[in-house]
């Protein structure tokens, strides 16, 4: 009952946030504030992430940070079976960055229209047409500087297994040049879908692995690159299944 409470104190105030803020952050974006549009909206993410892993208390652990330069641009590709992920990646990703998620997602009231003015996308599965105008404005997105979350197993994995990579969500990395950041999430369904979808403390893993530069990949090597880069997640998240089993990975609050 109090994670529950607190859970949605915090959503409360997530909300109450966008709410206050909303006229300023797209007078930002209008104004070309970057800077200071950028710090609301990553404030608006942070919110977001403590509502669920504080009243969670969940162990959460970083990995690799050293792989990655956070003032560079990249698409950020990761596995995805649970809800928690995008929050898991907000704190783990100290920059602001956007992610392209499922068309439902923008009904919801204010979270919809805020995180379309802050250049999220939302995604119809079913429109092939509206999918290809939604690619080149993520690129467009990449190409202006600003990194870019996407899941490219198109929804969530039911038995928490790395499912097959959409070899199109690789053509946003192809087309802007930009680096590809693997991410390796573990134990996001332990705060949510493995307790009857109730939040509880988990056990959370984000491992970052080494960006893979486009630039430097040959046309068959670009042309695998779905494969590539799933193998190299699924591996990875293969063996941290498995050190966390023999408790080898001491996990932090």
């Amino acid at each position: 009952m109090i994670k529950k409470l607190v859970y949605w104190a915090l959503m409360a105030k997530f909300f109450t946030y966008m709410i206050i803020n909303f006229k300023k952050f797209k007078r930002l974006k209008e104004n070309g504030n970057t800077k200071e549009f950028h710090k609301l909206g990553r404030t608006s993410f942070k919110y977001y992430s403590d509502a669920i892993f504080k009243s969670s208390k969940c162990n959460f652990k970083i990995l690799g940070e050293e792989n990655v330069n956070f003032d560079e641009t990249y698409l950020i590709v990761s596995n995805h079976s649970s809800i928690v992920d995008i929050a898991a990646i907000i704190r783990s990703f100290p920059k602001y960055f956007v992610f392209i998620a499922k068309k439902e997602l923008s009904n919801i009231p204010i979270f919809g229209r805020w995180f379309q003015v802050g250049g999220c996308i939302f995604l119809d599965r079913e429109n092939i047409r509206e999918s290809v105008e939604i690619l080149n404005r993520g690129i467009e997105t990449l190409k202006g500087g600003i990194s870019m979350c996407i899941f490219p197993e198109g929804t969530r994995s039911i038995t928490g297994e790395v499912g097959e990579f959409k070899k199109g969500s690789f053509r946003l990395a192809l087309k802007s040049k930009v680096k590809i950041l693997p991410v390796v999430l573990s134990g996001t369904r332990s705060v949510y879908e493995d307790n009857n979808n109730k939040i509880t403390k988990g056990d959370v893993i984000v491992a970052f692995l080494d960006p893979i530069d486009i630039e430097n990949l040959s046309s068959e090597e670009c042309s695998n690159l779905h494969k590539t880069v799933r193998n190299l997640i699924d591996e990875k998240y293969k063996e941290l299944n498995q050190l966390k089993s023999k408790n080898d990975i001491k996990s932090f609050a």
